[in-house]
């Protein structure tokens, strides 16, 4: 005995009735030809153009499942996860370049008391000196 939705068209047939939707609301939807899910049809295999409009109209419905058999029916919410990611991925780079940042300040202060430093142990007019010397050359 074969289980009842071997066939890709009987699962597609079970998503609708699941989901509630009319066979001809469907036909209407996808532009699939009258027919198409007759009984006597069940058993030919759906072309990738038919299955391309099924996936076009109904989002919800796992390829995987409406091909296969295999997983559940419906897509699983990824999106919610996946927005989840990107957020925590921007966060972690928000996060690096504030620590970045933070770095860079410190070492740019380090670096100017340094020159200042040097500046007064020369007497912090070297640059002018210099300046002068080369004028009177």
């Amino acid at each position: 005995m074969t289980n009842k939705l071997d066939t890709t068209k009987l699962r597609l047939t079970y998503y609708l009735k699941n989901k509630g939707i009319k066979i001809q609301k469907f036909l209407s939807d996808t532009g699939i030809k009258r027919g198409f899910l007759d009984s006597d049809k069940m058993e030919i295999s759906v072309n990738d153009e038919n299955l391309a409009k099924i996936f076009a109209c109904y989002s919800d419905i796992s390829p995987i499942w409406l091909i296969t058999g295999n997983g559940p029916m419906l897509k699983e919410d990824s999106s919610n996860s996946e927005l989840d990611e990107v957020s925590k991925n921007y966060k972690q780079i928000a996060e690096a370049q504030e620590r970045l940042i933070t770095s860079l300040e410190k070492q740019i202060e380090r670096l100017e008391a340094e020159l200042a430093k040097r500046d007064a142990q020369m007497g912090g007019d070297a640059g002018c000196a210099g300046a002068d010397m080369s004028e009177t050359a």
